[in-house]
């Protein structure tokens, strides 16, 4: 049996610059946990590692022994304000024990917006829509 906790919350953001000058990334404290109990942690992290490559989603552990993995980015239609969305993240996944796994992280998200240029998305609808059906996806 496996069981599958997942807890959001979007108090106020915490913003920090990342990247290079030239092209800035906002990556938002996303203050979630994702907890997989039940399954051997090494298969979780196995199975989200696998999972990403298997759909050609780019990702590399930034520190494999701190068990973080920056994941993106990841191009996607909007149909919304913007013509496409582009995420990344950098993903903590920690053992708690044997059977218990937590992921926490950070994202970036920007949106193709009318006028052809990339811009930060900080709004919490659509980040909350955008990675959280992105990070459901990853749960084994």
């Amino acid at each position: 049996m496996k069981l599958v906790v997942f807890t959001i919350l979007f108090g106020g953001f915490l913003f920090s610059q990342t990247a290079c000058v030239a092209n800035p990334i906002m990556l938002i404290p996303l203050r979630f946990t994702l907890k997989v109990i039940d399954i051997p942690c090494a298969d979780v992290v196995d199975s989200i590692v696998a999972d990403l490559n298997q759909r050609d989603i780019p990702a590399e552990w930034i520190n494999e022994e701190e068990g973080i993995l920056a994941v993106g980015p990841v191009m996607e239609g909007s149909g919304g304000v913007y013509s496409k969305i582009q995420h990344s993240y950098e993903l903590s996944i920690t053992c708690s024990n044997e059977l218990s796994t937590s992921i926490s992280g950070k994202a970036a998200l920007e949106g193709l917006n009318t006028d052809n240029k990339w811009e930060s998305i900080t709004d919490v609808q659509t980040v909350e829509d955008v990675a959280l059906k992105f990070l459901r996806s990853l749960v084994p």
